[in-house]
């Protein structure tokens, strides 16, 4: 009679895949939400809300990836998990870069821990307050901040605060997705067969 012999180690690959799924899950979902200082105003608690409808989304979206990747990954080979955690690594690549760019032009800091969104045009309070200023003494944004205390509601128009909080807020949340999902990919990957095509069984005579 022939005997089976199953490939050492398979149990414990499969036993490692669901941890491998909820640990990227919580590292996105939860790691994400603690690494954000930036705020719409020192006075205002509504980008709380917004960060946490996000922080939702995210573990929403990683959750079901990474139920689809545990589900489903005997039917993905090794080649796919490398070409997906390489489209996923790019994109995470750009979207870092915008979210630093968009950081960058659309915040200012206010204490050593926190940034506050600025916005486009100045309210009529904050270009009155300006005029009144000597033409040859320049305040930085975070001077301005300081004057007004961080109330960037007076400084600026509130729409354009929680439109660019929110665009900060969804880039910064896509990021962790797609550096979650190269993790994953690269995870599941190391634990998938070299194609897609099943491998003859092994048989001992």
């Amino acid at each position: 009679m022939s005997k089976i012999i199953k490939p050492e180690g398979k149990s414990v690959i499969q036993a490692w895949k669901p941890i491998l799924a909820t640990a990227a899950w919580i590292v996105a979902s939860f790691c994400s939400f603690l690494t954000f200082p930036i705020k719409i105003s020192a006075q205002s608690d509504f980008d709380g809300t917004i960060l946490a409808c996000a922080n939702v989304l995210v573990a929403l979206v990683i959750g079901l990836l990474s139920l689809f990747a545990t589900v489903r990954t005997k039917r993905f080979s090794r080649r796919f998990w490398l070409y997906l955690a390489s489209i996923f690594a790019g994109l995470f690549v750009g979207a870092f870069a915008i979210f630093l760019f968009l950081r960058a032009i659309w915040t200012c800091q206010y204490t050593t821990d926190i940034r506050l969104v600025i916005g486009g045009k100045p309210t009529i309070d904050l270009a009155n307050y300006l005029a009144q200023k000597s033409p040859n003494l320049v305040s930085s944004c975070t001077e301005l901040l300081m004057d007004y205390a961080g109330d960037t509601e007076r400084m600026f128009p509130i729409s354009d605060l929680i439109q660019r909080f929110v665009t900060l807020s969804f880039v910064f949340f896509g990021v962790w997705i797609f550096l979650t999902i190269v993790v994953l990919a690269i995870g599941f990957g190391l634990t998938s067969k070299a194609s897609s095509n099943n491998a003859p069984t092994k048989r001992r005579q």
